[in-house]
This record gives structure tokens, C-alpha cells and sequence, in this order.
């Protein structure tokens, strides 16, 4: 016998808080990652392996064993590009995921104040109309932004990896400048080169 519905809704845990299920998120995406890095150690290690051996049988004239070492380098070199785009794709949706904890932070000590702000237009109304009236418009333009501000969680909403945005390129430019700012002062180079 099956339990009806709203027991078996009544016995659930709740839900955890967005907070928490993001945070739980980013810890899961790092040991993700860190298995990823370690991956990558171990097939350039193979990528080095591979490429000595190769440049040996060469010497030793031996080309078909040369060309087999080759062969499978290339393979070896495309396993190591896929877990370096899964690496940045993983940042890529870690930093994602803390900006829209933070986002949703600032959303939630929003809200009371949206609820104060009307409770004070409220009593404003009936002694000075103007500053109520323009206190609702605030009100409803705050609302506003708060319903249709999202973030693109979809893979196809997401700008690929290899696509740059104009945003993004601006700030690369100004912190390659800062960069090397730091090094010029910290080790008396010249600027530009």
C-alpha cells in the first residue's frame, strides 16, 4: 500500500536554504575540480612520457614505433585540452554560483526594506501625497528590478568559454595594466616592452 501524497510531503525534510545548497554546490564543484587538476598533472606527465619516447625511437630509426608513440601523444594531448575545458567550465559555473548567493543576500535584506518603504509611503499618503506618491514610484521600481533581475543558469543562456564579451575584454585590458604596474614597481622593469 502506497502512502497518500501529503504524508509522504509531511515527513520530508524542508528544503535547504538557497544559501546553503550553493555553498554545498561550491564545495562539491572544488573536489570536482581538484580531481580535474590532478587528472591533468598525470596526462602531462603522459603528454612528457610519450614525447621522449617518440624523439627516442626517431633516433633509434625505429618510425612506425615512433609514429604509434605520435599517434597516441595526439590522443593523450586531446584528453588533457578536455579536462582543461572542464576545469574552466567548472570555475566558470563555481564563480557563477557565489555571485548569485551574493545576489541573493543583497535581495533578501532588500525585501524588509521594500516592506518598510511602503509601510512608510502608507503614512505618508494622507498628510504629504507628493513624497508618498514618489516614494511609491521608488517602491515600484525597486520591485521591479527585484523580479526580473535572473541569471542565466542554462547551458545555452551561458557565454561559451571561448566567446568574449566586450565587458570582459575591458577589464582583461585593465588588469593586464595593474599587473603590470605591480611588476615594473616591485621589480623596477620598464613598463612596456
Amino acid at each position: 500500500m502506497e502512502a497518500p501524497h501529503f504524508l509522504i510531503k509531511l515527513f520530508q525534510p524542508p528544503p535547504q536554504p538557497i544559501g546553503e545548497t550553493i555553498l554545498e554546490s561550491v564545495r562539491r564543484l572544488r573536489i570536482q575540480r581538484m580531481k580535474l587538476e590532478h587528472a591533468s598533472i598525470r596526462l602531462r606527465e603522459r603528454d612528457r612520457v610519450l614525447f621522449e619516447s617518440v624523439v627516442r625511437e626517431i633516433k633509434a630509426n625505429r618510425q612506425e614505433k615512433a609514429a604509434i608513440c605520435a599517434n597516441e601523444l595526439s590522443e593523450v594531448r586531446k584528453l588533457g585540452k578536455m579536462v582543461s575545458q572542464c576545469q574552466l567550465a567548472l570555475e566558470r559555473i563555481t564563480l557563477r554560483l557565489e555571485t548569485i548567493k551574493e545576489v541573493t543576500e543583497i535581495m533578501a535584506d532588500l525585501r524588509p526594506a521594500l516592506r518598510g518603504l511602503r509601510a512608510i509611503t502608507e503614512n505618508l499618503v494622507n498628510v504629504m501625497p507628493d513624497v508618498a506618491q514618489e516614494l511609491e514610484r521608488v517602491n515600484e521600481s525597486i520591485s521591479d528590478t527585484l523580479a526580473v533581475t535572473k541569471f542565466s543558469s542554462s547551458p545555452e543562456e551561458v557565454v561559451p568559454l571561448q566567446a568574449k564579451t566586450e565587458a570582459g575584454e575591458e577589464i582583461l585590458k585593465k588588469s593586464l595594466l595593474y599587473w603590470r604596474i605591480e611588476l615594473r614597481s616591485s621589480f623596477q622593469l620598464p613598463l612596456f616592452h
